[in-house]
């Protein structure tokens, strides 16, 4: 009886160490879950950054979002479609999502886009036949500053537009004021109805920055708790393989008088090296810091993109386990910024 029981006992532990071995051997041999990474790609006047940003560093994205199409105030279309790039791109396994914007970011150059039913045949009609012959893979929606009352109108052109590209096996993302609650009468955010739009989008990118801006006070751009309170949010409301998180490569830099100017994280660790300084670490903000006077005496503070604080973005997005991130902008970056996003792309 004695040895019965034994060899039972002796049965069931070896099918749980066959059991425990073959779980082992299926998670290191299981193939990683690729994260989307978009980078945003402009081209300030001088500045080629961008290209050899994607040139050197080409293996860490996932997606390009050049910023090529625009309407204005009058309603005219800019189109600054590259085939080259989007030839470079799909030679590395980039897909290509142009971006359309109203320029300047307001309500009253947003509105004329989706006022009315024959706009928005229109614009959607033009906005596909354009994606198409550019051999793009779809597009990018970055309309900003709409009015909280044309939240309906927003909805529909997104709606219509969804259909119409979704016909035509293109992909459509949406770049959207980041919140932590549904606020339909925000000036900024209000017109977001993350709920209605993950309906029919691909993906909505969250601008997950300028927590504190260039028309403000000093502070971070986009403290971890902020973006932790985002992603909350969001991923609430929103199918999680459709959250992306909107990911800063700059800083301000507030001066006690004058005007504040954006830095890149670049320029900013310029600025510690030229003053001998070392920055600062807000422990709550999860972000770096620093103070300096400049040559005419004004003291200037300057909240900036540091290696931790970016690899503490990079880990809130695995912890919720959403599509990606996405990059404003390439070009911006310093140097130790690609390892960990490779890494991150590659679902290491």
């Amino acid at each position: 009886m004695f040895e019965c029981h034994q060899a039972k006992d002796m049965s069931r532990r070896f099918i749980a160490i066959i059991t425990l071995y073959l779980a082992l051997a299926a998670a290191v041999t299981a193939k990683p879950i690729q994260r989307n990474v978009t980078g945003y790609f402009w081209l300030p006047e001088g500045d080629s950054s961008p290209y050899w940003t994607l040139a050197d560093h080409a293996d860490c994205f996932t997606a390009l979002a050049p910023t090529w199409l625009s309407f204005d105030a009058s309603g005219k279309f800019t189109d600054n479609s590259d085939k080259r790039l989007i030839r470079f791109a799909h030679a590395h396994g980039i897909k290509v999502t142009p971006l359309v914007a109203n320029s300047p970011f307001r309500a009253e150059v947003a509105r004329p886009i989706f006022a009315n039913e024959e706009a928005v045949r229109a614009n959607v009609a033009l906005l596909l036949k354009t994606i198409q012959a550019s051999g793009a893979d779809g597009v990018n929606v970055d309309i900003e500053g709409v009015a909280p009352a044309n939240r309906p109108l927003y909805n529909a052109f997104i709606e219509a537009l969804c259909k119409a590209f979704h016909d035509g096996k293109l992909i459509v993302t949406l770049d959207l004021p980041a919140k932590t609650a549904d606020t339909p009468a925000a000036e900024w955010a209000g017109f977001g109805d993350y709920a209605f739009l993950a309906k029919h989008a691909d993906q909505l990118q969250l601008m997950c920055y300028d927590e504190h801006w260039s028309g403000g006070k000093a502070g971070p751009i986009a403290s971890i708790p902020w973006v932790r309170k985002v992603m909350e949010y969001a991923t609430a409301v929103i199918p999680k393989e459709k959250v992306v998180m909107g990911v800063p490569n700059y800083g301000y830099d507030w001066p006690a008088t004058g005007k504040t100017t954006e830095v890149t994280a670049a320029r900013a660790y310029e600025l510690l090296e030229t003053y001998h300084l070392t920055p600062e670490w807000d422990a709550d903000a999860q972000t770096c810091w620093f103070e300096y006077t400049d040559a005419a005496g004004v003291r200037h503070t300057v909240y900036f993109e540091h290696e931790r604080t970016r690899q503490a973005r990079l880990a809130l997005a695995k912890e919720f386990g959403i599509a990606g991130v996405s990059i404003w902008r390439l070009g911006e970056e310093s140097s130790g910024y690609w390892a960990p996003l490779k890494r991150f792309k590659d679902g290491r």
